[in-house]
């Protein structure tokens, strides 16, 4: 897994969404090495990462644990978006010790919602018509001036990777509600996750997080799912309020 590190300090690892790679995270990276050690990673089969021949979250998790350790940075406060955060969770899971805590920006811990037979015509999609079906897939969840950006690194990621994280994510759950998820935990939610944040327990409790002990819940009314992108500086607020927690 490639991956770029900047600044000094605490470390912070940034883990991009599925088919965005690790200029996603550009603005917020050279904020955040102002103060922290900041590790940008691309996802196996992402940006300059070469494709894996088998992609599981836990096994992935493995890979950026081993950067951490590789770097000498754990422990580690670990953020994620989308898909990303559901791989920086399994982290603390595959190797207790390397994460300090975990950033999980709009991403579920439970299992995917995505049925078999609407992941193989995705599937069959991507390799007949790729651009029109991740124009299509991005257009659900995310702001139209967004489109154009994010289909231009996702058509770079092999329609296999594309699809086995999908597969990964619909068939692996963080067990018990994230009741193994002991250190502290940030879920920061637009309403693609929590659509009613009056009902906030019950949503979060479908989206895998109903026995994570340490659960700190930060909502982005109007935001679609690129928060970071959305509201810049209320992401980056709620980002620094959580350091500030833990890292002193």
């Amino acid at each position: 897994m490639k991956y770029q590190r900047a600044g000094e300090g605490a470390a912070v690892v940034l883990v991009h969404s599925l088919g965005a790679d690790r200029s996603m995270w550009r603005a917020e990276a050279e904020r955040l090495q102002r103060r922290y050690t900041v590790v940008s990673v691309d996802l196996p089969g992402h940006g300059e990462s070469p494709a894996p021949s088998l992609i599981t979250c836990d096994g992935i998790a493995r890979e950026l644990a081993q950067i951490i350790r590789t770097e000498d940075l754990a422990p580690a406060v670990i953020v994620g978006h989308s898909l990303g955060g559901t791989i920086a969770a399994w982290v603390p899971l595959v190797d207790t010790g390397v994460a300090r805590a975990v950033v999980i920006s709009d991403s579920s811990i439970a299992e995917l919602p995505f049925p078999e037979k609407d992941r193989n015509e995705l599937r069959a999609q991507l390799v007949s018509e790729p651009v029109a079906t991740l124009r299509s897939f991005y257009g659900r969840i995310a702001q139209p001036a967004q489109i154009d950006r994010l289909v231009e690194t996702a058509r770079r990621v092999p329609a296999p990777a594309f699809m086995g994280y999908l597969d990964a994510a619909a068939s692996q759950a963080i067990a018990d509600g994230g009741r193994g998820l002991t250190l502290p935990v940030l879920v920061q939610a637009s309403p693609l996750l929590v659509a009613n944040p009056h009902d906030r327990d019950a949503e979060l409790a479908r989206a895998g997080y109903a026995n994570v002990a340490d659960l700190t819940f930060d909502y982005f009314a109007g935001a679609r799912h690129w928060i970071v992108w959305d509201q810049p500086a209320a992401f980056a607020a709620s980002l620094d309020s959580f350091l500030a927690r833990l890292v002193h």
